[in-house]
């Protein structure tokens, strides 16, 4: 992509952001900032998220540090000083030693001075049942110092020492309500540094950037609770139900005795919450929906494909979920909670949908 490019792309993205329930004020410039440089690598985010067995956590978490490396929140290294930093960093994980996700330094002549060390998590509770990770990752930092390891990894004509002011960073998604609380268990000296995007404005790029890496994947397990198949056969038959109850609506419609109108109408109800309810308004959506097949996928192949990973749900989805749970012939509330995360994602990653000059707005799966 040219940098132009990159720029048209980034405003559109970020609108959709703003438009999303996920989206949380504040930080704008910094957000734009981070989802162009997001764009910019997004070969690298897909070919991490495409590695066989590649688990929806350390994809999340991938991304969470690639926000991380371009938030403003933090402090930053020169390119020379960065060189090392990561040169410090490959040393630690090759000796399989804790290493810090950041290192940050300050050079001046022939001294190099550590300023401080950062840990990227998605999660506060990421750290809480390993706080002896934060604690390992200074002592391997002091002990390298301390043994004169330090320069065999970098140059002998260096004099490195640590900051007296040393910053302990334990970096996390902006939080949603109070701010991050470190636990009881954290090391002394650490303090919480939040980037400017929340955990659930992560994930929704997350999904505009990846949705298509993962539409046809392979893989057979995509949850500890459920696997492909088990999401496939529960999608189907909640799609079969919403259409029986379109066909309903719409019996005095033509041409919804067609296939195609049937699924593209029966889609166009799960994802938008409405049925079009005159002739104009049925030919509008089916248009919109052939439209989407020839740029992408047939809409209910993208429904019936598991979800990257399962979102938020808001009072009205959980309503959704507890009718879909009692009708459907497993009360699984995972898969429920996974369908509604899935029309999350393609609603994203589909353009707005046309005007319809006559609907009816409804929730489907209340009628199942």
């Amino acid at each position: 992509m040219t940098r132009q490019s990159i720029r048209v792309e980034t405003a559109k993205i970020f609108k959709k952001l703003q438009y999303a329930k996920e989206y949380r004020n504040g930080f704008a410039p910094a957000k734009l900032r981070i989802i162009m440089r997001l764009l910019a690598g997004k070969h690298e985010l897909r070919t991490f998220a495409q590695t066989p067995g590649r688990r929806q956590y350390e994809v999340n978490g991938f991304l969470m540090e690639y926000c991380a490396r371009f938030s403003s929140q933090l402090p930053k290294n020169t390119s020379k000083a960065q060189y090392i930093s990561e040169t410090i960093i490959d040393h630690l994980k090759k000796n399989k030693l804790c290493n810090p996700d950041h290192i940050w330094l300050r050079i001046q002549g022939k001294r190099i001075t550590i300023t401080g060390i950062g840990e990227v998590k998605s999660h506060l509770s990421s750290i809480i049942h390993r706080p002896g990770q934060l604690f390992f990752q200074e002592t391997n930092m002091r002990n390298l110092i301390g043994n004169h390891e330090i320069t065999s990894i970098i140059s002998k004509r260096y004099r490195i020492t640590l900051a007296d002011e040393f910053a302990r960073y334990l970096v996390l998604p902006r939080s949603l309500n109070a701010p991050h609380r470190l636990p009881a268990s954290a090391p002394l000296g650490w303090e919480v540094k939040e980037i400017e995007l929340t955990f659930p404005e992560i994930i929704f790029l997350k999904n505009l950037l990846l949705v298509d890496t993962i539409q046809f994947e392979s893989q057979k397990t995509i949850s500890p609770y459920y696997s492909r198949e088990d999401y496939q056969l529960f999608a189907r038959d909640i799609v079969k139900r919403t259409e029986k109850i379109i066909m309903e609506f719409l019996h005095n419609l033509l041409p919804v005795d067609q296939k195609n109108v049937r699924n593209a109408l029966t889609a166009w109800g799960l994802l938008w919450n409405s049925i079009p309810a005159n002739h104009e308004s049925v030919n509008i959506a089916v248009q919109w929906m052939r439209a989407i097949k020839q740029k992408n996928t047939w809409a209910l192949s993208l429904i019936t494909t598991p979800p990257l990973s399962l979102t938020e749900l808001d009072e009205k989805e959980k309503t959704s979920r507890d009718s879909i749970i009692k009708c459907a012939a497993t009360n699984d509330t995972t898969l429920a909670h996974a369908l509604l995360s899935r029309l999350q994602e393609v609603r994203q990653c589909l353009p707005d949908p046309p005007e319809l000059s006559k609907k009816q707005d409804i929730n489907l799966f209340t009628l199942l």
